[in-house]
């Protein structure tokens, strides 16, 4: 089981929502995106917010951010999607994976996602946790993505959900 989030709920909360990435590729034009990956550590927030001011240049159509192998940065996940909506103004696709969750801590962390104005999220089984070699479902967790895009969207009808393929 994975700990809670250490970010706390407040600054998840929003004004308003992102717009939906699938409305985008309905455009029919080439999309830019950028992916993201959560720094280990406060300094490493602060040069990705560097990195992030200056890449808004390109203007990419979205961004996303990544979970970490195995949740290993999945409370900076939160904290980094935030930055990168609400401070730097990208629609933001945070990564979101079975790895290490019940389903009630999924719902709980749809509902985080959710209040905090994101309505796209890319769903993955994710990684055996660092040190396995196989994927082994949480005790009243998911086993497959689809099982997460069920989940979701059963939550929350208007998520626009991205799937590996």
């Amino acid at each position: 089981m994975c700990p809670a989030p250490t970010v706390p709920i407040s600054p998840l909360i929003a004004d308003t929502a992102d717009g939906l990435i699938s409305d985008l590729f309905a455009q029919s034009r080439p999309l830019r995106s950028l992916e993201f990956f959560p720094p280990k550590d406060d300094a490493g927030v602060e040069a990705l917010r560097l990195t992030a001011t200056a890449l808004r240049s390109i203007s990419p159509d979205f961004v996303s951010v990544t979970y970490g192998a195995g949740g290993t940065t999945r409370e900076r996940t939160a904290q980094v999607s935030a930055l990168l909506r609400k401070e730097l103004g990208f629609t933001v696709m945070p990564h979101l994976t079975c790895v290490g969750h019940t389903r009630a801590e999924l719902y709980d962390l749809a509902d985080r996602i959710h209040a905090g104005g994101f309505r796209n999220i890319m769903t993955l089984r994710g990684d055996p946790p660092k040190g396995a070699t196989t994927f082994t479902a949480t005790a009243d967790g998911l086993r497959y993505a689809n099982e997460l895009v069920a989940l979701l969207k059963a939550r929350h009808p208007d998520f626009c959900l991205g799937v590996g393929g």
